[in-house]
């Protein structure tokens, strides 16, 4: 089952997402992805934020918890903006996909746009809109989730 970590970024009245391209299949997602071998979750939040965005940041804690039985469980983090424009690093693997047809565009996104998106996975957007309306939870709201298509 995969590990994976994902950054949750405001600045301002923005949040930091993935616009995606998927063969045609277009969507938002927050930027992240596998833990690697010997990386804490929050080591890797850090990491794969600065190479799929060029954004560096500071974890905070995390916030949510998705288990997926046939997928596997990613951790959210709520994170602090240092510093940065979103872009790819040119060494990223998201630049080899993009020239194949799977394209990742690191952007600031309004939040008030947030509900006028295609956002994946949906179950995680629903609880990020509402969060960040009411407030977040002091704990880890662990959420039972399905591997979404499109």
């Amino acid at each position: 089952m995969r590990q994976i970590a994902r950054a949750i970024v405001i600045r301002g009245e923005q949040l930091l997402v993935m616009k995606r391209d998927k063969h045609g299949e277009k969507f938002f997602a927050l930027p992240g992805g596998d833990i690697e071998s010997g990386e804490t979750p929050e080591q890797a939040t850090v990491r794969e934020t600065l190479e799929e965005t060029s954004i560096e940041v500071k974890v905070v804690r995390e916030i949510y918890r998705e288990e997926v039985e046939e997928f596997g469980e990613t951790s959210y983090f709520i994170c602090s903006y240092v510093s940065g424009e979103p872009k790819l690093d040119p060494n990223a693997i998201e630049v080899k996909l993009s020239a194949e047809g799977n394209v990742y565009q690191p952007m600031w996104l309004e939040i008030r746009a947030l509900e006028d998106t295609v956002f994946l996975p949906r179950t995680i957007a629903h609880k990020l809109e509402q969060d960040l309306e009411l407030g977040f939870a002091k704990q880890v709201t662990v959420i039972k989730g399905q591997k979404e298509n499109l």
